[in-house]
């Protein structure tokens, strides 16, 4: 995503704000089941925007970025697909998933 990359927070190592951070565990089960949810609200979303002009609908990141609702949209998946790699990973070294 250019506009990441371009203010240094995709490629370099960031710290997450205080209120992004998690807390506590989840299993793997439970870890999936979040972010399937998470995923379905987005969708659920959807409809809602078919009729707005949503490069005009500017919200900004916790990292300082201004994104309209598209570049909100690209950044969430890229972020959710990074988890789904965690939890891969995760999952194979508790044996979880064959390799």
């Amino acid at each position: 995503m250019p506009l990441f990359k371009e203010n240094g927070i995709i490629g370099s190592k960031i710290t997450a704000p205080s209120n992004t951070i998690p807390t506590g565990q989840v299993n793997y089960e439970e870890g999936l089941h979040r972010l399937t949810e998470s995923l379905n609200d987005l969708l659920a979303f959807f409809p809602e925007l078919a009729d707005r002009q949503t490069n005009f609908i500017i919200d900004r990141h916790p990292l300082g970025v201004d994104l309209n609702v598209c570049q909100w949209i690209h950044f969430t998946a890229v972020h959710e697909w990074a988890h789904v790699n965690q939890i891969k990973c995760i999952a194979k070294v508790n044996g979880l998933l064959a390799v």
